[in-house]
C-alpha cells in the first residue's frame, strides 16, 4: 500500500506525456500505489493557475486512487478563495506551490507567507515545487530556474508549524540540508527526482529516513525508477516509511485519505 505524494495529471508543453487521469490512475496501481496526490500540470504556464484546478477535483471524482492537490499562486488575487475551496474539500490535505513558474520570491512575497499561514490554520500541508522538469530539456525561450532548497527552508523556519515539503529537489540539496531537518519537526522531502546513484540511499545513511516521502513525478518521468530506488535499495522497514508511513504521518492522514 504506497502513498506517492507527487504525482500530475494533464498535458506538457515540451514533450508528450499519458497525463489522461484514466492513464495516471491505471500506471500508478499497477506499481501497488493505493493513493497518489496529483496536482495539474498545466498549472504552471497558467496566468490564472487556480483555474486549472478543476481538473484534478474533477479526476478525484472519477477516480478513487487519486486525490486533488491544488496550486495556488498568492500573486492571484483569488488565491484566499481558492485555499478555501481547497480547505472545504474532504480529498484535499496539502496544496502546492510553483514559485519559480509564477515568478514571485518566495521570501520576499507577504502573500506567500499569508498564504503559508492560512494554509497551516485550514490543517493543510504545504508543498513547495524546486522544479518540475529536468532543467536540459527546458525549451530554450522559457528556462525556468530550479528554486534553491534553502528558500523552502526559510519559509518553513518562519512557520515552524507549518508541514512543509520540499518537493522535486535532488539528493545533494536534500543532503546540504540535512541540519535544517534536525531543526524543524514538520520539514519533509519527497524523493521524486533524487535520481543519482544510491541517491535515496545515501539520505537514508544520513539519517533523514522519517523525513523522505515518495513521489513518483508521474506522468512527467517514468514510476520504475523511483519505484526502485526505494524498494531494491532500501531495507525494508525503510522503504516502507518512505512509501507510506512518513506520508501518513506528514499529511496527518486518516485511513480513507491513506488508501487501503
Amino acid at each position: 500500500m504506497i502513498i506517492d505524494i507527487n504525482a500530475w495529471i494533464g498535458a506538457w508543453p515540451t514533450l508528450p506525456v499519458a497525463g489522461d487521469p484514466a492513464e495516471v490512475a491505471e500506471k500508478l496501481a499497477a506499481w501497488g500505489v493505493t493513493r497518489a496526490y496529483v496536482s495539474p500540470l498545466e498549472a504552471a504556464w497558467a496566468i490564472n493557475p487556480h483555474t486549472t484546478n478543476d481538473a484534478v477535483y474533477g479526476a478525484a471524482e472519477v477516480h478513487e486512487l487519486l486525490s486533488p492537490t491544488p496550486v495556488i499562486d498568492p500573486t492571484v488575487a483569488t488565491w484566499q478563495d481558492e485555499l478555501a475551496r481547497a480547505a472545504s474539500h474532504h480529498d484535499v490535505v496539502m496544496i502546492r506551490l510553483l514559485p519559480t513558474y509564477h515568478a514571485y520570491d518566495l521570501n520576499e512575497n507577504m502573500q506567500a507567507d499569508a498564504l503559508v499561514a492560512a494554509a497551516q490554520g485550514a490543517g493543510l500541508a504545504v508543498m513547495v515545487q524546486t522544479k518540475i522538469d529536468d532543467p536540459r530539456r527546458h525549451h530554450p525561450l522559457a528556462m525556468v530556474p530550479t528554486l534553491p532548497v534553502d528558500a523552502v527552508i526559510s519559509l518553513a523556519r518562519r512557520h515552524p508549524q507549518a508541514r512543509v515539503i520540499i518537493g522535486g529537489a535532488d539528493v545533494y540539496s536534500v543532503l546540504g540540508s540535512a541540519a535544517a531537518f534536525g531543526e524543524l519537526e514538520h520539514l519533509y522531502a519527497d524523493v521524486s527526482q533524487v535520481d543519482s546513484f544510491d541517491g535515496v540511499l545515501d539520505l537514508v545513511r544520513a539519517e533523514l529516513t522519517p523525513r523522505l516521502l515518495f513521489g513518483s513525478h508521474v506522468p512527467v518521468f517514468g514510476i520504475a525508477a523511483a519505484m526502485s530506488r526505494v524498494a531494491l535499495d532500501l531495507a525494508d522497514a525503510d522503504a516502507a516509511a518512505v512509501f507510506r508511513g512518513n506520508a501518513v504521518r506528514a499529511l496527518e492522514l486518516d485511513s480513507d485519505h491513506a488508501g487501503q
